[in-house]
């Protein structure tokens, strides 16, 4: 890249010499060699996700039946009762012997506790590398090219030049307020009603249309943009190598954004079934009604029918995230 920009000669304007445009250059590829491990990691996240699925599975399905064989489950009478009205049910105290079972209850739902904290650590150790690559990527590379683009414009004094520059200005805005949208957009809101009233398990939102408007009209604009570079690159040619490495730093941004949004839903996915295990542990530790855990079962069997969608949810997310640098950007 170094050479091309800069045309093999040095064109006297500090800051743009062949050696300035080649540090620049340096840290860009540094920066893109880091994305492998992050890559890595994610590989990681999949198999996570597909092994805590069957283990869920198991579990869940050892934790139904456990209760389901209490002598105090088998005396209420449920039959087709929502969550929300066994829990207007009044309450019926444990036998003497289910009490003495509550202890190995316990160590299953533990059992689920301590594979979700397994499986979630892939996650987080890749959320943590996907936001200082797209830290490092905000922070250092796009203002190293900005300032690089600023010293080229200031060696270009034509009229021409200047009104295509400013056409790019009014682009630039519109692309960067467009992403700033698809950003905003992009993320799923993970929504979790366990104990409430609802008895639902976990529920997702997402603005996709509204992203997948903002992604769009970005990519016209930066076709646009492009359209104006090649013609400013005829009078400029650093300038315009320059303007056209901005423009895929851009392009790669949304995609960058569209995979740390990604893996950021899958933990926060991860945090919603931590809390969700945690506070069924607590409650069936210290309870003494037998209803409760008649609404466990209830809400637990709901969680397992909606877990193939939200299984399915995850790892669209996930083959989201595997084609964010299938196209090369830069």
């Amino acid at each position: 890249m170094s050479g091309s920009l800069t045309g093999g000669i040095d064109n006297a304007i500090p800051g743009l010499g062949p050696d300035a445009i080649a540090e620049l250059h340096v840290g860009i590829q540094a920066h893109a060699r880091s994305w492998s491990a992050i890559e890595t990691n994610m590989q990681k996240v999949g198999g996570d996700l597909y092994v805590f699925s069957g283990n869920l599975i198991t579990i869940a399905t050892n934790v139904v039946d456990f209760i389901k064989g209490l002598e105090s489950y088998q005396t209420l009478q449920v039959g087709d009762l929502t969550p929300a009205q066994i829990d207007q049910m009044p309450p019926a105290a444990l036998t003497g012997q289910d009490s003495k079972k509550i202890p190995s209850l316990l160590a299953l739902v533990d059992d689920l506790k301590i594979h979700i904290k397994d499986h979630s650590a892939s996650t987080t150790r890749t959320r943590v590398g996907v936001t200082d690559f797209k830290r490092r990527l905000k922070e250092e590379i796009a203002p190293g090219v900005a300032l690089k683009i600023r010293l080229a414009r200031s060696g270009s004094a034509s009229d021409e030049i200047a009104k295509l520059t400013a056409d790019v200005d009014q682009l630039n805005n519109r692309i960067n307020q467009k992403l700033a949208e698809y950003e905003e957009y992009s993320e799923y809101k993970w929504i979790g009603f366990w104990w409430g009233p609802i008895g639902g398990a976990l529920s997702y939102s997402i603005y996709g249309l509204k992203a997948s408007a903002a992604l769009s009209e970005k990519d016209r604009l930066i076709e646009e943009k492009r359209q104006v570079e090649l013609t400013l690159k005829k009078q400029n040619r650093l300038l315009g190598d320059l303007l056209a490495f901005e423009t895929s730093l851009q392009d790669l941004k949304t995609r960058i954004d569209g995979a740390a949004s990604g893996v950021s839903n899958i933990e926060s996915l991860w945090v919603l079934l931590e809390e969700l295990v945690e506070s069924s542990y607590d409650r069936i530790k210290n309870t003494n009604n037998a209803v409760y855990l008649v609404s466990f079962v209830s809400r637990f069997q709901t969680l397992m029918s909606n877990w193939k969608e939200i299984q399915v949810q995850s790892f669209d997310l996930l083959t989201a995230f595997n084609k964010t640098l299938e196209e090369p950007a830069v």
